[in-house]
């Protein structure tokens, strides 16, 4: 058991990754191929939303931006998905420093206002700009991303692409949220004057939590343009954003588990109650209000009150037994 719990990352990771291999369900690849994709965008929120205390309503929009571009550049210029693909990490760096540095002296609402502007500009952009991003009609038959001459094209291998980003993405969220970095954030979120007077560069870190944010959802977006090979402005709504910022609020905000908790809920819920049609979301919001009401720290402290339930049982059947 010692060796289980040892190993127990690595056990996961290979279940992960051979997953999108056991699953024969083109539905379900389907499906977890965009909560992985949406994960991603989730992680980054938290970065900025659960560790830094910072609102945005605009990731759709970042996310919308880095599609669009890496889709363009490959069909139109002809560039390859990975150059495509660091063109559009380097683009989502200047969009969350840019934000970044014009909301600096915003408090929440404000804030959330401007996010939510960018955010609008973007879809109208991307809606009227017919002549480079095609407008309602949205942009077709994007190429496939290949590898050493090998195209991903099958879901599994989609999947496992997808797979492969969210679990490097954990892994640097996680170290961070450990490190210096993680530190500062947490320090700004919970008062920036006190964490200022400590020596902490308040402006350097809420610069360092947006361009964090900006760039893995640019990730997602680069993957969904080369994996998914079509877009539509109306995918990138307002809407989109909101479910993002939902997955961090539901999971756990400040936590590194939060996101892909919340990602689930929000994933799995939805399609669970599909069935319901336009009582869909009215079911769904009595069920993030009652969350929000009953368990501020979302889902992760529910899974907490659930370890520590088992916890007290062990220690009093060990007790009993001693």
């Amino acid at each position: 058991m010692s060796n289980i719990k040892k190993y127990y990352g690595i056990i996961i990771i290979i279940a992960l990754l051979a997953m999108p291999f056991v699953i024969n369900s083109y539905y379900w690849i389907r499906l977890l191929t965009t909560m992985g994709i949406y994960l991603i965008i989730a992680m980054g929120l938290n970065m900025l939303l659960g560790y830094t205390g910072l609102v945005s309503i605009g990731q759709a929009g970042i996310f919308g931006i880095a599609a669009y571009t890496a889709g363009l550049l490959m069909k139109n210029a002809g560039i390859s998905f990975w150059v495509s693909f660091i063109i559009v990490l380097i683009l989502g760096a200047f969009i969350g420093m840019f934000i970044g540095i014009i909301t600096l002296k915003l408090k929440q609402a404000y804030l959330a206002i401007v996010t939510l502007g960018l955010a609008l500009m973007t879809q109208t952009i991307l809606l009227n700009w017919r002549e480079v991003t095609g407008g309602f009609e949205g942009l077709l038959r994007v190429p496939k991303p290949t590898i050493f001459g090998f195209v991903i094209k099958a879901p599994s291998h989609v999947l496992f692409m997808v797979t492969v980003f969210c679990i490097i993405t954990f892994f640097i969220i996680q170290n961070i949220s450990k490190s210096k970095w993680g530190r500062s954030m947490r320090a700004v979120r919970d008062d920036d004057i006190a964490a200022s007077m400590m020596g902490i560069n308040v402006v350097k870190t809420k610069l360092l939590a947006f361009t964090l944010s900006a760039v893995l959802a640019s990730v997602s977006g680069g993957l969904y343009a080369g994996l998914y090979g079509a877009m539509f402005p109306d995918y990138f709504s307002m809407d989109l954003s909101v479910l993002f910022l939902c997955m961090v609020v539901l999971g756990g905000m400040g936590t590194v588990i939060g996101p892909i908790i919340g990602a689930l809920l929000i994933t799995f819920g939805l399609e669970a109650l599909r069935g319901l049609g336009e009582g869909q979301m009215l079911v769904y919001g009595i069920f993030i209000v009652a969350v929000c009401v009953l368990k501020p720290g979302g889902f992760v402290e529910v899974v907490g009150d659930i370890r520590n339930l088992f916890a007290s049982k062990k220690r009093r059947e060990a007790e009993e037994n001693a």
